[in-house]
């Protein structure tokens, strides 16, 4: 029994419904208009019209609020704040009201509210965009300014190819499908889709122009039919955020349905504070005027709104983003016929690439996640599709986007180079994300270090999270996730044909790709063109883990750790290495050859020939350094660490890294694994006699120290910033030099680019601190290690020499951010 009130009509005629539990909102709505039908003012209307709104309100006839709803106001937002007033929340079609209404009451439950009346007069185009926008606030809304930014260093070699010939075969007039080309750009969500479309609009309004003027003079177009001027214009309809479709939509013409999106975008999103569903509530009373709203009509009220003659030639370059939205919309529509939108949203474009007497060309440009969608309308469709792959922003393009975002918001300079550009937690963020744009309160908090970054990381992968229901799709599949998240961490390349799950036999990497909760993007391999890699940004590999548990999910909040940068970077070794191992646990290994485990070791080394048993392993800090201390106590809580159990890798105390493997063949003996950072600044290459040095070093304190030494083999690994080969026929065994240049190898895609941004800020001298200075910089006298902190940033070894005269030369030293930066014309700001 649920009581509900009409507006518009009187207080005391208000009904009750029963319905059963399974019964949804839809069906509700149906009860409800067939009860009210002849009480309505409007009739012209549909039951999917109605909007219900869940309230519990004692039935009182002196309720102020409530009676100014018994008469209708064609202010739909002046009676939404009411009915919000009344704590009213909408209901949607798809809820069941078993769900809601979970017991009886003669409270009100339900405000019935129906479109407003209709006027009757039928307005034109022009006539309602008026109407609204002087009912709105102008100025209100500011759309992210991704057209001014600077063109970055994508390769739009491809694109640019499919967009000049389509614009070439439509002025020469060519027929054939494969003469024109609707881009399109598909893959992994959070890799820059988006932003690539709308920097390849920024290419071809730089190149589009005197591409045209050549088209003329090549196809020899007489000077008459020659368009005299060129308006690009740039929109956007995003169906995933702003522009997204609705109950509302279905049983509506496509072309009004994409009509009405680009009305907002063009007329009413860039100056007003109206979102689209908002402008949708105001158009209800002009539904006698949809037609207005075609396609081809809102194409010709924009040339108007531009004043454009018909010598001007309108070149709409329309991005299309997250188009696989489309796609689901329409395999939920129920209209007879059905709408058919992605289809004929393609038709109603193409008409705009294939008739060359039309003074205004489309080049459409669509964003998404699943291109199968895209794949399926290729056949029946008028026109070609080009797919383009989104490479991920570059370094320098990530530090020019944020340079123009901190030169828009008057963000602080130092020594001529903006103050974000000495934080190396937000260099790393910048790589992570790889996102350029901050607003002008981020700014202000970096400058008072008022930024914590961990929570910043958290968000973005938050944010995410919601937008692509990560987390949920990982929980409903974790065999699944977990062999996706080994291909990518491990960079084991993969058929793209190959099934994940023994017991769905359709579920293969290139299904998976198509599917909008899956984040993998594909990168082919050099040797092959059948096998493919899986490439997830770093923030992914941490969503799935918050998931899967395949380590402390607080290791994000050691990435970021203020004191990370890089002092301590023996953390990063310590949880890669018990992720590596957990992770290959996960997929069912119980063994593995040590030379899996570590692929750069040297061939003739047998040891790493030999089998390990794989346990699960946690990261601890010790108090003591090991194996001049045994036993060792944890930081955290002071308990014995238990070593040689093998479960636990152990952070020393003064520094290094150390854990067992216990061999699978040889049951009395042990490895034990002992890594080490060393640089060596002074030299071009690490000496053979300093890694003898250091591995002999080892052994001796190894064997020195009161431990059951006779049972373990030391294998020494030896992390460097600096080159390193071996010149000897064989090398010692149990030693393994893992230079910066075999990062990728060892760490795998994912992390090895982390490492080499650790060992990168040791050879940074925009980054060394006053102690380290001290240890490098021959010729410098400790009072002088002040100015040269003074003198940064710098940007080279030119550079840095120069403003260092008696320092010595360094070899192969990083200058990241400066090296891809150029010096400001203001000293301080």
């Amino acid at each position: 029994m649920i009581f509900c009130f009409v507006v518009g009509t009187d207080l005391g005629s208000i009904f009750k419904v029963d319905g059963q539990t399974k019964i949804t909102i839809a069906e509700l709505k149906d009860m409800i208009y067939e009860k009210k039908k002849n009480s309505f003012e409007d009739k012209n209307f549909d039951s999917c019209d109605l909007n219900l709104w869940l309230v519990d309100i004692p039935y009182d006839t002196e309720n102020v609020q409530l009676r100014t709803l018994q008469n209708r106001s064609r202010d739909m937002n002046e009676e939404n704040i009411i009915i919000q007033e009344l704590g009213g929340k909408n209901l949607f079609p798809v809820d069941d009201i078993g769900d809601i209404f979970t017991y009886d009451s003669k409270n009100i439950r339900i405000i019935v509210q129906p479109p407003p009346p209709a006027i009757t007069a039928s307005l034109s185009f022009k006539e309602i965009i008026e109407v609204i926008k002087k009912d709105a606030l102008k100025g209100t809304f500011n759309l992210p300014d991704v057209l001014s930014m600077p063109l970055q260093q994508r390769n739009f070699e491809v694109a640019m190819s499919s967009v000049n010939k389509t614009i070439y075969n439509n002025i020469a007039g060519r027929d054939g499908k494969s003469n024109y080309w609707c881009i399109v750009s598909g893959g992994a969500p959070g890799i820059g889709k988006t932003r690539f479309g709308q920097e390849l609009f920024n290419q071809v309004r730089n190149d589009m122009p005197q591409h045209i003027q050549n088209i003329y003079n090549d196809c020899k177009i007489p000077h008459d039919r020659r368009k005299t001027d060129i308006h690009l214009e740039y929109l956007c309809i995003d169906f995933g955020n702003g522009h997204m479709l609705t109950s509302q939509d279905y049983g509506m013409d496509a072309s009004i349905i994409l009509g009405l999106r680009i009305a907002h975008a063009f007329f009413i999103e860039k100056d007003y504070g109206i979102t689209f569903q908002e402008f949708r509530i105001t158009l209800k009373q002009y539904r006698g005027s949809f037609d207005n709203f075609q396609f081809h009509i809102v194409i010709g009220e924009i040339r108007k709104f531009l004043n454009l003659s018909d010598k001007h030639l309108f070149f709409l370059y329309l991005h299309i983003d997250e188009f696989q939205l489309i796609d689901s919309w329409d395999k939920k529509d129920k209209s007879n016929p059905p709408t058919k939108l992605f289809y004929y949203m393609i038709y109603n474009i193409s008409e705009y690439m294939l008739k060359s007497a039309l003074p205004t060309f489309i080049q459409p440009f669509l964003s998404g996640t699943a291109l199968l969608a895209v794949i399926r309308q290729k056949k029946a469709s008028r026109i070609s599709f080009q797919f383009v792959d989104c490479p991920l922003l570059n370094d320098k393009s990530i530090i020019r986007i944020t340079d123009h975002f901190a030169e828009k918001f008057n963000a602080g300079i130092a020594n001529y180079a903006y103050k974000w550009k000495y934080c190396r937690q937000m260099l790393q963020l910048l790589r992570d994300t790889a996102n350029g744009k901050q607003g002008r309160e981020f700014f202000e908090k970096l400058e008072r270090n008022e930024v914590d970054f961990v929570d910043y990381f958290i968000k973005v992968k938050d944010t995410l999270d919601k937008q692509y229901g990560i987390k949920y799709y990982v929980k409903n599949n974790r065999n699944v996730a977990t062999k996706l998240m080994y291909f990518c961490i491990e960079g084991i390349p993969i058929d793209p044909n190959e099934c994940l799950d023994d017991n769905n036999l359709a579920l293969t990497i290139r299904s998976l790709e198509s599917d909008k909760h899956i984040i993998i993007s594909s990168v082919k391999v050099e040797q092959s063109d059948e096998l493919f890699f899986i490439n997830m940004p770093f923030y992914f590999i941490c969503l799935y883990n918050d998931v899967l548990h395949i380590v402390d999910p607080t290791l994000v909040n050691k990435f970021y750790d203020e004191r990370m940068y890089w002092n301590e970077w023996k953390k990063f070794v310590a949880y890669y290495e018990a992720f590596h191992t957990n992770l290959a646990i996960r997929l069912g290994k119980k063994t593995m050859m040590l030379r899996e485990l570590y692929p750069n070791a040297d061939k003739s080394d047998v040891y790493f020939d030999m089998s390990v048993k794989l346990k699960p392993l946690r990261v601890c800090e010790a108090n003591e350094q090991f194996p001049l201390t045994n036993p060792l106590t944890e930081k955290s809580d002071g308990e014995i660490i238990d070593w040689q159990s093998g479960d636990v890798v152990v952070i020393n105390g003064s520094c290094d890294v150390f854990f067992v493997r216990e061999l699978v063949d040889t049951f009395y003996k042990k490895f034990i694994m002992m890594s080490q950072c060393k640089w060596d600044y002074g030299s071009k290459k690490v000496p053979e006699s300093k890694v003898e040095e250091e591995y002999e070093k080892n052994l001796q304190n190894f064997y020195a120290a009161a431990v059951d030494n006779e049972n373990y083999i030391p294998i020494t690994i030896i992390f460097t910033s600096q080159p390193y080969s071996d010149s000897k026929e064989k090398q010692e065994s149990g030693i393994l030099v893992i230079s910066k240049e075999d990062f990728k190898k060892h760490f795998g895609p994912v992390f090895s680019s982390r490492a080499s941004f650790a060992i990168a800020g040791n050879t940074n001298p925009n980054f060394w601190e006053k102690n380290r200075l001290k240890n490098v910089l021959d010729g410098i006298g400790d009072v002088s290690i002040g100015n040269v902190i003074k003198k940064r940033p710098y940007y080279s070894d030119n550079d840095y020499r120069d403003k260092n005269p008696g320092a010595k030369k360094i070899p192969k030293m990083d200058y990241f951010p400066f090296d891809v930066s150029e010096r400001l014309l203001i000293e301080n700001r």
